[in-house]
Formats: C-alpha cells, sequence, structure tokens
C-alpha cells in the first residue's frame, strides 16, 4: 500500500515538473519588439474577454547550464520578474508587452487585470513553461 502511493507521488511530481530559463533585459525588450507588435485576441480561457497579446511563438533564452535555448510560446507560458527588493510577480508570457521601459501584463486571462512592473526595478527575468 505504501509502495502504490509513494508511486503515485512520483508520478505526480514527474508530470506536474515546470522547467526554468533566464533572459536579460535586453533581450527580451529586442524579442518582444515594440507596441506595434501587439494585437487584441480572446481565447476560450478568457471567457470572451479581450487581451493584448504578443505575437511571439518562440523566444531565445538560456538554461540552468548557460546554454542557448528555444522556448515556444503555448498558454501556459509565464515570465516571472524578481525586483530590486526580492519581490517577485508572474505574467502570461503571451500577454506581456514593454512601453515607456514599463511591462504590461496579465497574471490571468479569467480576469483580465493588466498588471504594470517597472523595468528600472527588475533586475532577474526568468520564463517558466509546464512541461
Amino acid at each position: 500500500m505504501k509502495t502504490k502511493f509513494l508511486l503515485a507521488i512520483a508520478t505526480v511530481l514527474l508530470f506536474s515538473s515546470c522547467a526554468s530559463y533566464t533572459i536579460t533585459k535586453e533581450s527580451l525588450i529586442q524579442q518582444l519588439g515594440g507596441f506595434d507588435n501587439v494585437s487584441k485576441i480572446s481565447s476560450v480561457a478568457s471567457a470572451g474577454v479581450k487581451y493584448n497579446s504578443n505575437k511571439l511563438t518562440k523566444v531565445n533564452c538560456k538554461n540552468k547550464k548557460g546554454e542557448d535555448v528555444t522556448v515556444f510560446i503555448d498558454k501556459n507560458v509565464m515570465l516571472k520578474t524578481t525586483n530590486n527588493i526580492g519581490i517577485s510577480s508572474s505574467l502570461l508570457f503571451d500577454t506581456i508587452f514593454i512601453k515607456n521601459d514599463t511591462l504590461f501584463g496579465l497574471k490571468s486571462r479569467f480576469l483580465g487585470v493588466e498588471k504594470q512592473i517597472s523595468m528600472k526595478e527588475v533586475v532577474k527575468f526568468e520564463i517558466v513553461k509546464d512541461n
């Protein structure tokens, strides 16, 4: 019984893992392009509410070993930012855009509340993808 329980937990952990990648501020700005690269879309997850979406299908970043990798963007990819006092925020990657040195994005498509983060305060950018 105990063995089955441990096996079930190991299976859940294996299939619910996520990968984390780093990206520099400069690379993020370059790959996102300008505000002109944003369009309004809606999805089933947003219950028909329109939200801003960048048009990226992939992003170049680095894995934990420092190797260059390409992450393909889907609805489960998040951008995690950490500011200069250690507070982190996560935004849906396909909803982020930069305007006037401010990062905009959604934490949830369903709620549709846009969060703004000053790029000047961010010291670390991570891309998190569910596997």
